[in-house]
This record gives C-alpha cells, structure tokens and sequence, in this order.
C-alpha cells in the first residue's frame, strides 16, 4: 500500500467515525503509523473537511524504548 492509499484510509476513517457518531465536528484526531513515520489528521478541522493533502508526517524514533515523534 502507498501513502496515499493510507492517506485516504485516514480520511475514509475520521468520515466513518463521524458517520457513526462516535466523533463529532472537528473533535480528535486519527493518526496511522507508516513505516516510520505516522501520518496524522489536522486539529481543528471536520471531519467532512479533511482531504487526503491535509495530513502532516513525523518521523518516530525510539528513546530509551519509548517512541517519539517528530516534524519532517
């Protein structure tokens, strides 16, 4: 799978949970983890509003066994 296939699995996703009404408006975010990077969904925006441009990608480094994540 590419990123952009993740991507869209990220928008198809947030539009499910809010089809569902487990998430409302621009409330939460989802992220996916992609090698290592994760893809994850702006703040502030609706679900109904996200496209697949609109996530931003950190990198993840393990420190001392705990992830962490960071712009890239």
């Amino acid at each position: 799978m590419t990123e952009a296939d993740r991507r869209k699995e990220i928008v198809d996703g947030a539009l499910e949970l809010e089809r569902l009404g487990l998430n409302h408006g621009s409330a939460g975010n989802l992220s996916l983890r992609v090698g290592e990077a994760v893809l994850v969904t702006p703040s502030g925006v609706p679900a109904r509003a996200v496209r697949t441009t609109d996530h931003g990608a950190k990198s993840i480094t393990s420190i001392g066994g705990r992830l962490e994540a960071r712009a890239s």
